[in-house]
């Protein structure tokens, strides 16, 4: 019996001493930081590696943009050009100090009596660019350009043209102001630096013409017993402009407070001149219904007045000559006093 309780009580010192190495192994251990277990010294326990993957388990980066700042050289140059009005003409455009740009945005303001924009055009380093252009408001010109890393240094480069149709009418001096942008691939800046330009037309070339007696008319003029008064003036009609006669004159004749229109149907080239040979006779016996009558001859204009009444008298009259040019002499209309 004494043998049977000795065993009993070795079966429990046994489970004891097992129970006590497991609760040993648990407290000398650390908690894993990295996957991994640190094991406190004399203890004989195997630790266990733990891997997590970074791609996996970690947010990525997010990434960032930034924006290049505007720079403060670049330029944009609208040139300058002077025609006749009613001639075409081409505006250059340049720019300077830009780098690596891809886009180019124009909006120019000119004044509406310059003329229409006829054609945007590409030229030099953006001559094969991508262009998009809107000219359908009078005194508006919006275009766009769009290319790949252009960069140009501090000598400015010609890159477009703008062409005009001039209106005759309406000549002078016009300035075309842009607002410009250009673009790279994170931001959009305007150019620090803009040049407007200048669209100068002049008058066209026309004719100008001038009206005198030659030779100068007298102080008096003769009546003869019978009343009738003869003159016969010679009337010049003079081109000092820069272009000729082309269309039909119609010159007034004025004599004694009475008009008549003669049309002229001869050119008149530049510096040329147009002579009028008349021959004017007041006769009191006249019994005509025209008041002024023209008649002509080969190289004579004929002209009969009749009597002014009895009060009528010999004596210094008035002869009024007048042109007026259709197609604009000067002015378009040039007046010239001639008396005899």
């Amino acid at each position: 019996m004494k043998h049977y309780v000795q065993i009993l009580i070795m079966c429990i010192l046994s489970i004891c001493l097992i129970g006590g190495v497991a609760a040993a192994g648990t407290e000398g251990a650390t908690a894993p930081e990295n996957g991994s277990m640190t094991v406190a010294p004399g203890l004989d326990v195997e630790p266990t590696e733990t891997e997590a993957s970074l791609d996996e388990d970690l947010p990525a980066a997010a990434e960032e943009t930034v924006a290049a700042p505007p720079n403060p050289a670049s330029t944009i140059i609208f040139g300058s050009a002077t025609v006749e009005a009613g001639e075409p003409a081409v505006i250059p455009v340049s720019v300077a100090n830009i780098d690596e740009i891809e886009g180019i945005g124009v909006w120019v303001f000119y004044g509406q009596g310059a003329g229409t924009v006829k054609s945007v055009n590409l030229t030099g380093p953006l001559a094969g660019a991508n262009l998009t252009y809107m000219a359908d408001h009078p005194g508006h010109l919006q275009f766009a350009i769009t290319t790949t890393a252009l960069t140009v240094g501090a000598a400015p480069v010609q890159i477009a043209e703008i062409h005009f149709d001039t209106y005759r009418e309406t000549p002078g001096n016009y300035s075309l102001y842009p607002e410009a942008t250009y673009s790279t691939e994170f931001n959009e800046s305007h150019f620090e630096h803009v040049t407007e330009g200048w669209l100068n037309t002049t008058p066209p070339p026309l004719p100008d013409l001038v009206g005198y007696l030659d030779p100068a008319p007298p102080q008096y003029v003769k009546k003869y017993s019978n009343g009738t008064i003869y003159m016969n003036p010679t009337f010049v009609i003079g081109n000092i402009g820069r272009a000729g006669v082309t269309d039909e004159i119609v010159t007034q004749v004025t004599f004694v407070g009475e008009s008549e229109n003669y049309t002229i149907t001869d050119d008149i080239a530049a510096g040329a001149n147009y002579t009028i040979f008349t021959d004017i006779t007041i006769d009191p016996n006249y019994s005509g219904t025209e008041v002024v009558e023209v008649k002509e001859g080969a190289d004579n204009r004929h002209l009969h007045r009749p009597p002014a009444g009895p009060g009528y008298h010999a004596g210094l009259r008035a002869f009024q000559q007048q042109h007026h040019h259709p197609g604009g002499c000067g002015a378009g209309h040039i007046p010239c006093d001639l008396r005899c």
